[in-house]
């Protein structure tokens, strides 16, 4: 009975020492997968801020080629290193490559690789079609091509100024300034100059009081426009963003280059003010000659906006199929001088806008805007602004530059 006991308590000693060795094997395996969960937790965290990292590196990248000068825009490699700026802990190598796209565009593709803390190759890669011009030119990464058999909502072609005057018939007519007698007719779709008409009825007309039955004497032809303002700042230092001092008397001269062509191009100017009145039930903001009154403009009254410039317009009848130009846009003062003094002034273009020459251009052009300053004063130079003043045209950039084609009259 005795032994019987005996060999009974020797089981239960072996079997809680079974159990024990078993219970500590399970711990030691749930050790062993929770720390290698740690470690994938670990490495995976770290991926991911990499990632991060190695996305905005590449988005910084793109948006740099967005800003930069065409000719800047290039292929490039560089080497970002770890350090206390990066806190993803990797060396980064990021590549881009660029590749000519759609016209006036370039596709940029970027690629960030690097080596993750288990020694595997990680890379991400980003690509985008960035516009080959100043980005202050553009609203977008590209410009989908318009249709000439789609309107803007006003019912007329963007490339026709608002200065001109919808005859009704799908066509606008414009006088280039009020001293001319000839006026361009617009095809409201496609925006282009279709013919220039003549005749003594036309001399006296205010473009906006033309009708169809004016339009007499008429040639046909095929022609686009560029245009934009002249303004003036004679403070010291010049405003570039409310240049609203008088206008000085001055003409515009479109030179063309790589000819012949059909005909010169054929330029006006004109001191305008910018007013505001009602007329049938609406207020309306427009620009209107210096001289003009509210008489002469057949409206009641109207209250003066203090914005004042000088609106030019240029005709250009192109060479070759499609119609294309090159040439140069010249300021020439009347009655006042270019120098270096305090008396005399200064032309400066919008680089953002206006360039110092035209290269085989085939469609209209609209703000191709100047600046008029002190002689003694240098062209403002200055990054991308909004400016929304009620008397003020908002320049989508405000940096400028002496113009080379200034020339006394």
């Amino acid at each position: 009975m005795l032994n019987s006991k005996r060999t009974h308590q020797k089981k239960s000693r072996g079997v809680s020492l079974v159990e024990a060795l078993i219970a500590l094997l399970v711990v030691a395996v749930g050790v062993v997968g929770l720390l290698k969960f740690q470690s994938n937790s670990r490495l995976n965290s770290d991926v991911a801020r990499q990632r991060t990292e190695a996305l905005k590196l590449a988005q910084n990248n793109i948006e740099q080629m967005r800003s930069a000068k065409d000719a800047d825009i290039q292929s490039a490699n560089r080497t970002v290193a770890a350090d206390a700026s990066n806190t993803a802990n990797a060396t980064f190598q990021v590549a881009r490559v660029v590749t000519a796209s759609a016209a006036a565009s370039k596709t940029v593709q970027v690629t960030v690789t690097w080596t993750d803390r288990s020694g595997a190759a990680q890379q991400v890669e980003l690509s985008s079609l960035v516009a080959a011009q100043a980005a202050a030119l553009t609203g977008a990464l590209a410009v989908a091509h318009r249709s000439a058999h789609t309107l803007p909502l006003n019912g007329r072609s963007d490339d026709i100024p608002a200065l001109a005057h919808d005859l009704g018939d799908g066509r606008s007519v414009l006088k280039l300034d009020s001293t001319q007698t000839d006026v361009y007719v617009f095809d409201n779709r496609s925006g282009r100059i279709t013919s220039t008409c003549g005749g003594m009825q036309l001399h006296t007309r205010h473009t906006r009081h033309i009708v169809v039955g004016d339009l007499t004497s008429c040639t046909t032809i095929a022609a686009v426009l560029l245009s934009g303002q002249v303004r003036f700042s004679l403070t010291a230092p010049p405003d570039a963003a409310k240049p609203v001092d008088a206008p000085l008397a001055l003409s515009m001269a479109l030179s063309l280059s790589a000819g012949p062509y059909p005909r010169p191009a054929h330029c006006g100017a004109e001191a305008m003010k910018t007013v505001s009145y009602f007329e049938d039930g609406k207020q309306r903001r427009v620009a209107v000659p210096l001289t003009a009154t509210p008489t002469s403009w057949a409206v009641s009254s109207w209250v003066e906006l203090g914005e004042r410039f000088i609106a030019y317009h240029c005709v250009v009848v192109g060479k070759g199929n499609p119609a294309q130009w090159s040439g140069s846009l010249s300021v020439k003062p009347r009655g006042w001088a270019l120098g270096s003094t305090a008396s005399d002034f200064k032309v400066c273009r919008y680089t953002a806008q206006t360039p110092a020459a035209y290269v085989d251009v085939s469609t209209s052009l609209s703000e191709q805007n100047f600046l008029v300053i002190r002689g003694d004063q240098l062209c403002p130079s200055a990054s991308a602004v909004s400016t929304n003043s009620e008397g003020v045209q908002n320049f989508t950039n405000l940096a400028t530059t002496a113009h080379a084609h200034a020339h006394a009259q």
